[in-house]
């Protein structure tokens, strides 16, 4: 939703409707040997709409130089190819770190940080935002195939209650441990279980 919001002028027709996920440790940047076969990867995938990297604070060195490379040129070229392809994208990425901090002590680069830093937007907690819970429930039981399930009250309340230090992943696998647990129609406190 964010990367079409950010990027509407790309949706078109045979476009997938969500940006491409991908969280950094699968980015397919030059390595040092070129597999036997190239082809298309995650940016090439996404060319023409949106890419999402996902904890972009724990790249390397070696991939922020190569991922700098690539949004400075607007191209890449294929593992092992010759070939300079041309990229129309937006870039959408994620972090828990504080990357200006990380800069100031090099870890992150500094061209890359302003590079990506455009529209910051800063989300907080969910235990800042316990209005969330029944909402992001609902979109995880859709997730899980299991849209015509309920919350009972108490289930809500003991979800309102833990202060959720795994923050969404924890509540994800909660919720789908409870509907693993639960009957047919309900979703109960009983079937809340917390880590």
């Amino acid at each position: 939703q964010v990367g079409n919001r950010v990027h509407p002028d790309l949706r078109r027709p045979g476009m997938a409707p969500h940006p491409l996920r991908l969280p950094v440790h699968r980015l397919a940047l030059p390595a040092v040997q070129p597999p036997a076969v190239s082809r298309p990867r995650c940016f090439e995938q996404a060319n023409g709409g949106c890419i999402f990297l996902d904890e972009i604070g724990e790249m390397s060195q070696f991939a922020q130089v190569k991922l700098l490379r690539v949004l400075e040129s607007k191209e890449l070229t294929r593992v092992g190819g010759t070939e300079r392809i041309a990229l129309n994208l937006r870039v959408i990425s994620a972090t828990n770190r504080e990357l200006q901090a990380d800069v100031g002590q090099e870890r992150f680069r500094r061209d890359l940080y302003y590079r990506i830093w455009v529209l910051p937007l800063t989300v907080p907690p969910l235990r800042l935002r316990k209005e969330d819970i029944p909402l992001l429930c609902a979109q995880f039981f859709q997730d899980f195939d299991c849209p015509d399930k309920k919350l009972q009250p108490a289930a809500i309340e003991k979800l309102l209650s833990h202060d959720w230090p795994g923050n969404i992943r924890e509540m994800r696998n909660v919720i789908q441990r409870a509907l693993i647990l639960s009957d047919e129609r309900e979703v109960r406190d009983r079937d809340i279980c917390f880590s």
